[in-house]
């Protein structure tokens, strides 16, 4: 992050300033490096406290100082011989300082968001990226209004391209981070069933992530889903963009950038880039793959990169940490997809096992943030899911609902009880010649990597 002095931080943040830092007393008081956790402060940091529901971070002030601390963002000038600036809002300034540090780029900024998808095509956009240049990316989901930020003041200073996910539960949180991000290329991958509750219905979905577009004027290109039930919404939003990209899974779709002869078994498809075509193959299994595969390339498409930059980027890319990582254990595999859960991603998902050879189990937990609709949603998912597995191992409050409509599925009312019968099933069933793969998904808030840790720990004792 580039230093900041204190004439610089007053004009970025003169519509939040109560009280100014005297640029003459303490002009030595550079941010050079921003930090939110009084624990984690290093000596020379900016300290900038944050208030949330349950916490306020001014209790920590001179903690912060008594770790080595230089400056003080603060909502309420403290009691403390340090220098502070004081904001009417900590968190907004954060999002203040960190546009100045987007306005200074002189790289590509790519900036996506959507209900699936958003980390996997992060990553595959990086790659591609990354081939023709410096590149850095939002790490992990640092992607709502914090997440942002810290993404950008993590920014080195000889980047040429910066890819920014940006997540919401409710509308109005996108429009804000693309003041942020401000994207020279804007993506929304879809609208789907995620985040209902706080965005009020698909509807409210769809309006929220367009907020991407909305944000969008002449000298920036929107990239639009052709697929996607609201796309003609984004078309509209997106007006005032100078461009607008489309792509497509369907060859007849008229998209700039498309997919045709997908071999999901292999793996492979073909890639319609423009007036080009090429074959690629792909590290991982499942259309939605190929899915989040062609936004991608959409948007290296829209940013003007070559063909060849994208067909490399797609090949050698690798998952995020809990993104179907594969653990290999004799006879069994383990899919950890335990990231999050929605009911677009658990459909994938079960789509891409169901090509697997041999046994088939999916272990899975709640999706989060469904609303009303909740026990509904639980309940198709199970019924059409039934094609996906062999068996099933759910647990979970709504996952009761899933079970009672899928006839190879049995709940538990915790997830102790659930990876001590799979356990037992595996230690019973494993046929050394036949191999039994186990996908393990769940929202976050299940933490659903607990079974994958204890498989990982108990089965390679059970295979010696």
């Amino acid at each position: 992050m580039k230093p900041f002095d204190a004439k610089t931080l007053n004009r970025v943040w003169r519509s939040l300033l109560v009280e100014t830092l005297d640029e003459s007393a303490h002009n030595t008081a550079m941010i050079a490096s921003i930090n939110t956790d009084s624990r984690a402060i290093k000596p020379m940091d900016c300290f900038v406290a944050l208030v949330g529901e349950h916490f306020d971070g001014h209790d920590f002030c001179q903690a912060a100082v008594n770790q080595g601390a230089n400056l003080l963002v603060v909502e309420s000038k403290q009691p403390i011989d340090c220098p502070q600036i004081v904001v009417k809002d900590t968190r907004r300034a954060l999002g203040l300082l960190a546009a100045e540090i987007r306005r200074q780029f002189g790289g590509q900024v790519i900036g996506l968001t959507g209900s699936v998808g958003k980390t996997t095509t992060k990553q595959m956009l990086a790659n591609i990226c990354q081939q023709v240049g410096k590149t850095h990316m939002t790490q992990g989901n640092l992607n709502n209004d914090l997440g942002v930020p810290f993404t950008w003041f993590a920014l080195p200073e000889d980047c040429q391209f910066a890819v920014i996910e940006m997540g919401a539960n409710h509308q109005g949180e996108i429009a804000y981070l693309a003041e942020i991000v401000q994207p020279d290329v804007g993506l929304v991958l879809n609208a789907g069933q995620a985040h209902l509750a706080g965005f009020g219905g698909l509807d409210g979905v769809a309006k929220g992530k367009g907020e991407l577009f909305s944000a969008l004027q002449s000298h920036q290109t929107a990239v639009i889903n052709a697929d996607d039930a609201y796309a003609n919404w984004w078309q509209d939003m997106a007006a005032n963009a100078g461009s607008k990209v489309t792509f497509s899974m369907r060859e007849n779709a008229g998209a700039d950038v498309y997919a045709s002869d997908i071999q999901l078994a292999e793996q492979r498809f073909t890639l319609h880039y423009g007036q080009h075509t090429a074959t690629v193959n792909l590290p991982v299994v499942g259309k939605h793959y190929v899915q989040n595969a062609i936004a991608a390339a959409a948007a290296a498409y829209a940013a003007g990169l070559p063909m060849a930059a994208v067909v490399a980027g797609l090949q050698t890319f690798t998952l995020a940490a809990g993104r179907q990582q594969l653990i290999q254990l004799g006879q069994v595999v383990i899919i950890d997809d335990t990231y999050n859960a929605n009911p677009q991603s658990m459909q994938a998902a079960g789509d891409a096992l169901s090509f697997a050879t041999g046994y088939k189990i999916m272990v899975l937990g709640d999706m989060a943030e469904l609303g009303e609709a909740q026990i509904e949603i639980h309940a198709q998912l199970g019924a059409s899911l039934q094609h996906a597995a062999d068996a099933f191992f759910c647990t979970g409050t709504m996952m009761q609902y899933f079970a009672q409509h899928n006839q190879r599925a049995q709940w538990f009312l915790d997830k102790q009880r659930l990876s001590d019968e799979l356990l037992q099933w595996i230690i019973s069933n494993v046929d050394k010649t036949v191999p039994t793969t186990i996908l393990v998904k769940g929202s976050r808030s299940m933490k659903m990597e607990t079974i994958v840790e204890f498989l990982r720990q108990q089965i390679n004792p059970v295979e010696e």
